[in-house]
């Protein structure tokens, strides 16, 4: 599987033409500050706006995994 940033342009490009897209986003240290304990790990505000913003648009589904 090739590395994310060595394909990003071509992710971009169908991502632009796709009439759908599932988001999928890792909670702790990708979302979040990686923290000691997951339980502690808190979305930032700014953050949770963004992802509030992207579910919002009808043409994306979004998603946290953690673990």
């Amino acid at each position: 599987m090739p590395h994310l940033l060595n394909v990003w342009p071509s992710v971009c490009d169908r991502l632009a033409h796709s009439p759908r897209a599932l988001l999928l986003f890792d909670y702790d240290g990708t979302l979040t500050p990686i923290a000691a304990r997951p339980e502690i790990a808190t979305l930032p505000e700014k953050t949770r706006h963004s992802l509030a913003a992207l579910n919002e648009m009808d043409r994306f589904v979004v998603g946290v995994v953690s673990g």
